[in-house]
């Protein structure tokens, strides 16, 4: 590939992105009133990928998937939908407490810290190519038959033993092949896995802001992340759990702010950005967040929280502080004590 075809391939990359994320804005904005900050950009980002995949999947059941037709496609559905919804509805703001610069500070640098261990495997995975099994026997196979028959509908016949590989799901298998589309090589593929991450600690964030425990979260993710099982396996490589982990928190966080909005809003006024797909995936979840009474009063301040922040008069009981503080009391065991400041943040306290 020479470089001015590399190079109007990253356009038509950018303008795919930049359609589709003017479609989730305007969505976000009908669809999820006075949301704003963390909560907001992570539920754009997950309608725009979901327009993507959405958009991937008819343009490739009927043989068409080729880089015009992909980027004609998006940009009509990206514009068409954004330029419907210019108008956002109203609705009461998603109330959440200030955070400490302290709090802030260890968050970001726990983020940077994780990110720098990713960091690492992921330039392997660019300087001498993705190897791990699962990459050469299904995810990355997938992606390429996609371009290569340029349609999505077939089976790909990658196992004679395990026949199930054949139905895999490959909604990743296919966002990897978009980058393949475009640039003509899987040069994007070893980067998926660290944005995956890097969306993740958003979402642990969201899951949390609606009560001031965001930066609880992010340590609490940045434990699990950071973890040998995921460190080894997924950053510079074309498996898809951490993609998987991060729509699984996505829909509990969609679902926690949802909730605390509905709980904050005025008597009568409608629950707006409640996911009802979510809530099927998470019910047990939902059980857990609806089963405290809207009265009950406000637990204790965390010490990271800036307490100086105006509150409602009844704020909703935190069940996302009491998930973080399970997540990371399960992170502690498993560091076998040997680090003091995780015992610090899963102290009961939290």
């Amino acid at each position: 590939m020479s470089f001015g075809d590399y190079l109007q391939g990253s356009i038509e990359l950018i303008l795919v992105a930049a359609a589709l994320g003017f479609a989730a804005i305007g969505l976000r904005g009908r669809l999820l009133p006075g949301w704003s900050g963390a909560s907001a950009r992570l539920a754009e980002v997950v309608l725009g990928l979901s327009l993507l995949v959405v958009t991937l999947e008819l343009v490739g059941v009927v043989g068409l998937y080729r880089p015009g037709w992909v980027l004609l496609a998006s940009l009509l559905v990206g514009v068409g939908i954004g330029a419907a919804l210019r108008q956002p509805a109203t609705g009461p703001p998603l109330w959440a407490p200030r955070v400490s610069p302290i709090a802030m500070a260890l968050a970001v640098a726990a983020a940077v810290l994780v990110a720098a261990h990713w960091a690492m495997p992921t330039q392997t995975g660019l300087d001498i190519g993705m190897y791990l099994p699962n990459t050469t026997w299904h995810n990355a196979p997938f992606a390429a038959r996609f371009v290569q028959e340029h349609q999505v509908g077939a089976l790909h016949f990658t196992e004679v033993l395990d026949l199930t590989v054949w139905f895999y799901p490959q909604n990743s298998e296919l966002l990897h092949s978009a980058g393949v589309l475009f640039l003509g090589n899987d040069f994007l593929s070893p980067l998926l896995n660290i944005g995956w991450m890097s969306l993740c600690l958003l979402a642990a964030w969201a899951f949390a802001r609606p009560y001031g425990s965001g930066p609880v979260a992010v340590l609490a993710l940045a434990l699990v992340v950071n973890a040998n099982m995921l460190l080894l396996y997924q950053p510079g490589d074309a498996k898809n759990d951490t993609m998987g982990l991060f729509f699984l928190l996505a829909a509990a966080a969609v679902l926690v702010n949802a909730e605390a909005h509905r709980r904050w809003a005025a008597p009568g006024g409608d629950a707006a950005g409640t996911s009802t797909d979510a809530a099927g995936r998470l019910s047990e979840g939902a059980a857990d967040v609806r089963g405290v009474s809207p009265a009950a009063p406000r637990p204790a301040v965390c010490p990271l929280v800036d307490p100086a922040a105006d509150a409602p008069t009844a704020a909703p009981p935190n069940p996302a502080r009491r998930c973080a503080s399970a997540l990371t009391r399960t992170a502690a065991e498993a560091s076998r004590k040997n680090n003091p400041a995780v015992s610090f943040f899963a102290s009961p306290g939290w």
